[in-house]
C-alpha cells in the first residue's frame, strides 16, 4: 500500500458547454411529498424553519468592489446562511458560506455523519470560495424518508439542491457515500461541474459488502443505532487513532448515534447495491481520487478508479482511515487545496 501520493501530469482541457439544467428550477410552491417527480424544487421556508444567519464580529471592511449595505456591514459579516429547502419532495438542511460571486464548492457527507464533518474544510475555503454543505437524505437536519434509497435518488437530491440555490457550476467534494453521490452527478451533468474530488470510496458494492450492509440494516431496525456506534468507529479508524482518542472520535460517535434509523437503512441499502465504476471511467471533468492510507482495501480500489480515467489524480493521505479529512485534516486540506486550484 502506498504511503505517499501520486498524481497524473495532465488534466482534461475541454468541457462540454452547458446544454440543460440537471433539475427543474425552483417553483413558487413546494412539491407534494407524494409526487413521483424527483426533480421539482421549491425554495420556501416554513415560518418555524426560516433561514438563519449567523453573525460574528469582524474588523475587516466590506469586500473590495462591493459598497457596504449599511454601517453594520463594516462591523460584521455573514459566516453562514443556514437553510431548510424543499427539494425533491423532502426538506434538505444546508449551510452556505463565503463571498457572493466566488466559485462554488459543494461538500457531500458520508453515511452516519452530517455536514459538520466538513467544518475544518469550510473554514479553510470560505475566504475564497462560496461553500455549500448539506446533509444527505436521512442525515443531520434533512428529512429521513422511509424505505430503501438508491444513488439515483441521492444524486437527484443534490441536483435539485443546486438548482434551488441557483448554482450553475461548482467544484464537488464527497466522501464515501458522498463520494459516490458527487461522482454520479459529475458523470451525468458534466456541464455543471468544474471539478470533482472523490474521497474514500471504491464506488461499487460486492456480494460480501452487500451481505454486511444487510446485517447492519437488520441490526438497526431491531435495536436502533447504538449497537452500530463502536463497530463503525473501529472499522473506519486505524487502531492507533482509536487508542489516542482524539476529539473527533467522540464527534463521530455522536453523529452515528443520532443518525435516524430510516436514514441509515435507506442509505445503507444504496451502498449495498451500486456500481459507479463505469461512470468514473467516463468522467469528462477534472477528477481527483483521495483515500486514507489505512482505509482497508479502499486505496487499491481507488487506484483502479484512477487508472481507469486518464488525466485523473490519485492522492493518499498517510495515517488516515476511512474518514480521512477528520483523521488527518492538515494533510487532507493541503491535498484538497491543490485539487481545487488545479480544477479552477
Amino acid at each position: 500500500m502506498p504511503t505517499g501520493s501520486t498524481s497524473s501530469s495532465t488534466a482534461r482541457s475541454s468541457r462540454p458547454a452547458a446544454t440543460r439544467s440537471c433539475c427543474a428550477r425552483a417553483s413558487a410552491t413546494p412539491p407534494s411529498t407524494s409526487s413521483a417527480s424527483p426533480t421539482t424544487a421549491a425554495r420556501t421556508w416554513p415560518a418555524s424553519r426560516s433561514p438563519t444567519r449567523r453573525w460574528r464580529a469582524s474588523r475587516r471592511p466590506a469586500m473590495s468592489g462591493r459598497p457596504p449595505r449599511s454601517d453594520l456591514s463594516v462591523r460584521f459579516h455573514i459566516t453562514a446562511d443556514v437553510m431548510h429547502l424543499q427539494v425533491n419532495g423532502i426538506g434538505i438542511h444546508c449551510e452556505v458560506e463565503g463571498a457572493d460571486g466566488a466559485p462554488w464548492v459543494v461538500f457531500s457527507n458520508s453515511l452516519v455523519t452530517n455536514l459538520t464533518m466538513w467544518d475544518a474544510q469550510a473554514a479553510m475555503l470560505r475566504q475564497k470560495f462560496r461553500v455549500l454543505r448539506y446533509d444527505q437524505r436521512g442525515h443531520g437536519g434533512t428529512e429521513a424518508t422511509a424505505g430503501r434509497y438508491d444513488f439515483d435518488l441521492l444524486i437527484a437530491d443534490l441536483a435539485g439542491l443546486l438548482d434551488a440555490l441557483g448554482v450553475a457550476r461548482a467544484h464537488l467534494v464527497g466522501l464515501s457515500m458522498g463520494g459516490v453521490t458527487v461522482l454520479g452527478l459529475a458523470a451525468r451533468f458534466p456541464e455543471r461541474v468544474d471539478s470533482v474530488v472523490v474521497c474514500d470510496t471504491g464506488a461499487a458494492s460486492s456480494p460480501e459488502s452487500a451481505r454486511a450492509w444487510e446485517e447492519r440494516i437488520a441490526l438497526a431496525q431491531a435495536q436502533g443505532m447504538d449497537p452500530l456506534v463502536e463497530p463503525t468507529v473501529t472499522r473506519w479508524c486505524p487502531p492507533e487513532i482509536v487508542a489516542a482518542a482524539p476529539p473527533h472520535l467522540d464527534r463521530l460517535r455522536q453523529m452515528i448515534r443520532t443518525t435516524p434509523v430510516n436514514g441509515f437503512v435507506g442509505c445503507a441499502a444504496a451502498l449495498a447495491d451500486h456500481d459507479m465504476r463505469p461512470a468514473a471511467a467516463a468522467l469528462r471533468v477534472p477528477a481527483t481520487f483521495v483515500v486514507g492510507e489505512k482505509d482497508g482495501t479502499t486505496p487499491a480500489a481507488m487506484r483502479r478508479l484512477h487508472d481507469s480515467l486518464p488525466g485523473s489524480r490519485y492522492e493518499v493521505i498517510p495515517g488516515a482511515g476511512h474518514i480521512a479529512n477528520l483523521d488527518q485534516p492538515e494533510h487532507f486540506d493541503r491535498v484538497l487545496g491543490d485539487c481545487l486550484r488545479a480544477g479552477a
